[in-house]
C-alpha cells in the first residue's frame, strides 16, 4: 500500500511515533506497526533595532519561534556584529528569548552598524538567520572658558569645547549660547577642533551675576549635553 502523509505543523519537532493500523475482518485478525518518524520544523528569528552609546553596553534580544508560532527554548543562536571580528553564542530560554550583551569600545565607529543573528541547525529545527542594526552615539562634554570677575560693560571672550568622553573633538555642530539676565541666547558652531569662541559684554552688578550657558542639543551620531558657569561683578 502507499499513502502520502503530510506532517502537520501543530507536531512538535523531534520523534513522533506513527501507528499504521489494521481493523480486523472475517478472515484477518487486526495488527499494527510503529514508525518513527522524525519531524524538522522551520523556525523564525524576530528581533528589533537596537541604540546604544559608545563605551558602555547595550542589551540585545530577540525571540525564536517555530513554524506552529511556539516560541523555542534551548536553541543556540549566533551574533556577528561587524565591530568585533569574534562571534557571540547564546541560548534561547524557556520562553523563546535571546539576550546578548554588547560591548561598544572607545574606538567604536559612530552610526549605524549591521548585527546577523544565525541559528546553524539542530536534529530538530532547520537552519535560518536574520539580520538587524544598531545605531551607536557618542556622548559629549562642553567644557567653557570665561574671566571669572568682570567690571561692568566690560568686553570679554568665552572659549567652548566640545568634546566625546575620550577627548575625541565634535567638530562642526551648532551650540545655543544664553546670557542671563540679558536674556540673549545665539548660535555658535565648532571647528574641526571642537572649538569655538564668542564675543559678549558684561552687564552684570553687585547683586545680579551673568550666567553663561551653553548647551547642545544632540543629533546626528552624538548626545546632547549642556553646562553652565558665572561671571561675578567686580567693581
Amino acid at each position: 500500500f502507499y499513502n502520502e502523509y503530510t506532517v502537520p505543523v501543530e507536531i512538535k519537532a523531534g520523534p513522533n511515533m506513527l501507528t499504521i493500523q489494521y481493523v480486523s475482518n472475517d478472515f484477518y485478525l487486526a495488527s499494527s506497526f510503529n514508525w518513527q518518524l522524525q519531524v524538522y520544523h522551520d523556525i523564525r528569528i524576530e528581533t528589533g533595532e537596537f541604540e546604544g552609546i559608545l563605551n558602555s553596553s547595550a542589551s540585545i534580544s530577540g525571540v525564536v519561534y517555530d513554524k506552529a508560532n511556539r516560541t523555542v527554548d534551548d536553541l543556540e543562536i549566533r551574533m556577528f556584529f561587524d565591530g568585533y571580528s569574534l562571534p557571540v553564542d547564546t541560548i534561547t530560554d524557556s520562553q523563546g528569548i535571546f539576550t546578548f550583551t554588547l560591548d561598544m569600545p572607545f574606538g567604536t565607529e559612530l552610526g549605524y552598524h549591521q548585527l546577523n543573528f544565525i541559528f546553524a541547525g539542530n536534529n530538530y529545527y532547520i537552519s535560518n538567520s536574520t539580520t538587524s542594526t544598531i545605531f551607536v552615539m557618542g556622548e559629549t562634554i562642553i567644557t567653557i572658558e570665561v574671566p571669572s570677575s568682570l567690571e561692568y560693560s566690560q568686553n570679554y571672550v568665552g572659549s567652548i569645547r566640545m568634546t566625546m568622553l575620550d577627548g575625541t573633538p565634535v567638530s562642526n555642530e551648532s551650540l545655543l549660547v544664553t546670557l542671563e539676565p540679558e536674556s540673549v541666547t545665539f548660535m555658535v558652531v565648532t571647528d574641526v577642533n571642537g572649538n569655538v569662541t564668542f564675543e559678549s559684554t558684561f552687564m552684570g552688578n553687585s547683586t545680579t551675576p551673568v550666567e553663561v550657558e551653553v548647551k547642545y542639543e544632540g543629533g546626528g551620531h552624538y548626545l546632547g549635553s549642556e553646562v553652565a558657569t558665572t561671571i561675578i561683578y567686580r567693581a
